[in-house]
């Protein structure tokens, strides 16, 4: 099998994105090995160019197997988007980086920390009823829900003291793929590296 599955991991800062590639890595199938800065605007598959300024660590190259079958897939660590228009060049090109990997992304991991699920403005912020989706988040899911393979993993959901399930989130963000995941402690892991294999 030659084809590689491209799967960009996407969210604000600080929402978890390389603690989970990083546990992800663990139970996704056999490193093969951190591959060089894709250029996308290349034709696949000879398309490899020197990283420069690209995601915060190479693609990573995972062989996934079950039985006879095997899936490869390439898993693109990103810089974090962010709503603030006042950022120096540099930002401006990792985010420039970001959003050319998510557009050329076969898979889209959509990463949403649970806290920023909740509205921390409300007195019942802790209430399911006060879920909702903000800012780049809000864009990032819009998007997302345009793309036939796209999954919204809801992290750090054991951080907080409201405990919610993925209907409560559904209600937020509508019948989606969701998966409730957990770098501390790997909560989750097996279910996105079912639903990647499936959508692959």
């Amino acid at each position: 099998m030659n084809r590689y599955a491209q799967i960009v991991i996407v969210g604000r800062p600080g929402c978890g994105k390389t603690s989970f590639l990083r546990e992800f890595l663990k139970v996704a199938g056999r490193v093969e090995a951190k591959v060089p800065y894709a250029d996308l605007n290349q034709p696949y598959p000879s398309r490899w160019l020197a990283e420069a300024s690209g995601p915060v660590t190479a693609p990573v190259l995972v062989i996934s197997k079950r039985g006879f079958v095997q899936k490869r897939f390439i898993l693109h660590d990103t810089f974090a988007l962010d709503d603030d228009p006042e950022r120096e060049n540099q930002h401006r090109q990792q985010l420039s980086d970001t959003l050319r990997t998510l557009l050329a992304a076969d898979i889209v991991l959509h990463l949403v920390e649970a806290s920023a699920l909740l509205d921390v403005s409300s007195p019942t912020s802790l209430q399911v009823k006060s879920m909702k989706l903000h800012g780049i988040d809000l864009d990032l899911w819009a998007y997302g829900r345009s793309r036939p393979r796209y999954m919204m993993l809801i992290t750090k959901s054991d951080t907080i003291r409201k405990r919610f399930c993925k209907r409560d989130v559904r209600r937020v963000v509508g019948n989606i793929p969701v998966a409730l995941v957990s770098s501390s402690d790997g909560r989750g892991l097996l279910e996105v590296k079912q639903h990647v294999w499936r959508m692959a």
